[in-house]
C-alpha cells in the first residue's frame, strides 16, 4: 500500500517522493547489479540511465505492485543490454565483519565467519551469472518466489527449482573448495 502512494506521487512529479524511491531502493539495486557479475560503473551508468528515463515518463508509467521488483526487472533489462560485464564476479561484491573485535573471543568468532563468507563468495564465484543471480535476489535481496518469478520471468515453481539447484550446486562447490 505504501509503495502505491509513493508512487502516485512520483508519477505526479513530485520529486520528493522520486528522491525517496531512489533512496530506498539504489542499495539493493546496486548490489543485484553487482551481482550479476556487472563492474560498479556498469551498474551506477544504467541506474542513472533508468532513474532519468523513469522521471522523463513517470505520467506514462502504470503502478507496480512493488516498486523494488519494477526496479530489479528494469535494470536486469538494461544491464543485459550491456556488454561490459565482468569476468570474475562477485569479487567486490559485499566485505562482512569488517569491524575489529576487542576481545580475543570476537576475533576468533569474527575470522571463522570472515573465513565462512571467503568460502560462500569463492562458491558464487564458481557459479554461474544466472545462479548467483536467483541466489543474490533470494538471499540478499531477501525477496520471496514470487517476486523472483516476476523479475525473471520465469513460473513460481521454476524460481524454486532454480533456487534449490543454485544452493546444492553452491553446497557441493563449497564441499569439494574445502576439503
Amino acid at each position: 500500500m505504501e509503495d502505491i502512494k509513493l508512487w502516485d506521487l512520483f508519477k505526479s512529479g513530485d520529486k520528493t517522493a522520486f528522491e525517496r524511491i531512489y533512496s530506498n531502493e539504489i542499495q539493493f539495486l546496486v548490489r543485484y547489479g553487482r551481482s550479476m557479475g556487472y563492474t560498479l560503473d556498469t551498474v551506477e551508468d544504467a541506474l542513472h540511465e533508468l532513474f532519468v528515463e523513469i522521471w522523463e515518463a513517470r505520467d506514462r508509467l502504470s503502478t507496480p505492485t512493488s516498486i523494488r521488483s519494477y526496479l530489479l526487472v528494469s535494470l536486469r533489462r538494461k544491464l543485459h543490454k550491456s556488454n561490459d560485464k565482468m569476468t570474475t564476479g562477485l569479487s567486490e561484491y559485499d566485505t562482512l565483519n569488517e569491524s575489529v573485535p576487542a576481545f580475543e573471543d570476537e576475533l576468533i568468532q569474527s575470522e571463522k565467519e570472515r573465513s565462512e563468507s571467503t568460502m560462500i563468495l569463492n562458491g558464487m564465484n564458481l557459479l554461474s551469472t544466472k545462479q548467483r543471480e536467483i541466489l543474490h535476489l533470494k538471499y540478499y535481496q531477501g525477496l520471496d518466489y514470487d517476486a523472483i518469478s516476476e523479475i525473471l520471468g520465469i513460473n513460481y515453481q521454476s524460481a524454486r527449482n532454480a533456487v534449490h539447484r543454485a544452493i546444492k550446486e553452491l553446497s557441493l562447490v563449497i564441499k569439494k573448495d574445502g576439503s
